[in-house]
């Protein structure tokens, strides 16, 4: 199978060339223009183009692939992709050969992609062609308008911890209310039970009746299996939860490890775990790019926090935030703290000297009406502008910044029309 190849990023186009190995492969290198597309397909039959839509030669490629009759695939950003269309092309190939045919797993992505920014590309959309009707004669002429458009080409995934550094911190709502505000901007975003959790989400959004089907992820964790058989769908949330009647037992740090690669397709993955740290070794926390403590501002547990006194011992939960800002301090992930059911009533001083730095953020209390009520209907707490503000900290570190503004943006909009019809 001939392979033409044009990628933006040369890191890219080698790194899809080791994970396909493949002697019934012939690859070309990477190309670099309009004209060396031309000159390959000049001089040969080839298969398959895999074009990087970001190229500024990307269009003239497209029509080159077309006159020429080469089918051509768009890469927009994920290798294994790509990788398992090839895969299912050549397995023919493979099998006639006795190659091992299988389809790709997901990679660790190095530093550099995994922290890298979120790329936006500025194009210019071009609205042509004007008719006038002019005694039965139709006459046509061109008219070019330049409209900008964002094109999000491709967003880094971010694998997220939201963990309890106090007992019943809030860690779920804070998970499940971060994931509908990133639906609700119509991301895609992915929230994970951990195994060792009781199974909260099931119970409080009764999957029981929703989806009597519902398997938890740690049960069909072969390849393929876990997307299309333990994913539940919540109003454009992906949700892998945990089910009372199918305990996970005991889940090694391989198995949470390879379902977090698993979910890499998603760009927001919410991880919500409590606090035990025999699971949540550095090898594991490894895996993720952001970690957040949700906490409790009660005096009496954040005390947990502080360095041991003379003759006493430290707590579980001071040797573990030892070894997240030490993990942070080797670049590994970035640390923050979010503070849970804050009211007027907190002692902000005492509690900033308990923590090991400044809060991202702070969610007051919810009213107890509101909570019952969205326990009763079975669905998520609302989002109203207060609580969409407090999180929005968390949100700009997730999301491009001008995806949001042009979010605001609409919002603004819908409300002054909505002021203008209802203005009496």
């Amino acid at each position: 199978m001939k392979l033409i190849c044009a990628f933006q990023s040369p890191d890219q186009y080698q790194r899809l060339r080791a994970t396909l190995p493949h002697s019934v492969i012939e690859w070309s290198e990477n190309l670099a223009s309009a004209d060396d597309l031309q000159h390959l397909l000049s001089s040969g039959r080839y298969d398959l183009i895999i074009l990087d839509p970001t190229l500024w030669w990307s269009q003239e490629a497209s029509e080159l692939a077309k006159r020429h009759n080469v089918e051509i695939v768009l890469f927009f950003g994920d290798l294994r992709d790509v990788g398992n269309l090839i895969v299912r092309r050549i397995a023919p190939l493979l099998e006639a050969k006795d190659e091992p045919v299988g389809p790709l797993r997901p990679v660790d992505p190095d530093e550099e992609e995994r922290r890298g920014p979120v790329r936006i590309i500025e194009k210019e959309k071009i609205v042509e062609v004007e008719k006038i009707i002019e005694k039965e004669r139709i006459v046509e002429r061109q008219v070019k308008v330049a409209v900008p458009v964002h094109s999000y080409v491709s967003m880094q995934s971010k694998v997220c911890l939201v963990m309890n550094l106090t007992p019943r911190a809030g860690a779920t709502f804070v998970a499940s209310t971060l994931a509908s505000a990133i639906a609700s901007r119509s991301l895609h975003c992915t929230l994970v039970e951990h195994p060792a959790n009781r199974p909260t989400l099931y119970d409080h959004l009764n999957v029981a009746d929703l989806s009597p089907e519902y398997k938890p992820p740690f049960h069909v964790l072969g390849h393929g299996a876990l997307k299309k058989e333990s994913e539940l769908l919540y109003e454009g949330i992906a949700m892998y939860l945990n089910h009372p009647g199918m305990p996970n037992g005991e889940i090694s740090q391989e198995e949470i490890r390879e379902l977090i690669y698993e979910l890499r397709h998603s760009p927001i993955i919410l991880y919500d775990a409590t606090f035990q740290p025999e699971f949540m070794t550095e090898d594991v926390l490894r895996e993720f790019d952001h970690v957040f403590l949700v906490v409790d501002p009660d005096p009496v547990l954040l005390q947990r926090l502080l360095p041991p006194s003379e003759g006493r011992q430290a707590t579980e939960e001071y040797y573990f935030l030892k070894e997240l800002m030490m993990l942070q301090d080797e670049g590994h992930l970035d640390l923050h703290v979010v503070v849970n059911k804050d009211t007027s009533g907190v002692d902000h001083k005492l509690l900033n000297q308990c923590l090991p730095d400044k809060p991202l953020t702070h969610i007051g209390a919810q009213s107890v009406k509101n909570l019952y009520k969205a326990a009763w209907e079975a669905r998520f707490l609302e989002i109203d502008d207060e609580l969409d503000g407090q999180l929005m900290p968390i949100l700009r570190l997730l999301i491009p910044e001008n995806f949001l503004r042009a979010n605001e943006e609409e919002k603004v909009g819908k409300g002054l029309l909505g002021r203008l019809f209802n203005k009496k």
